[in-house]
């Protein structure tokens, strides 16, 4: 359920907002591979 809310914060928040949050939550969770693939954007 906390994953669900999160996906809709980041639908309606801002791009910037999201990529923050979504590097925060790949950093956490250790994807080295996703890290990259989003500090290209």
């Amino acid at each position: 359920m906390r994953g669900k809310k999160s996906r809709t914060r980041l639908d309606s928040g801002t791009l910037a907002q999201s990529r923050r949050l979504s590097k925060s939550l790949y950093y956490r969770t250790g994807m080295s591979k996703n890290k990259r693939d989003y500090e290209r954007f």
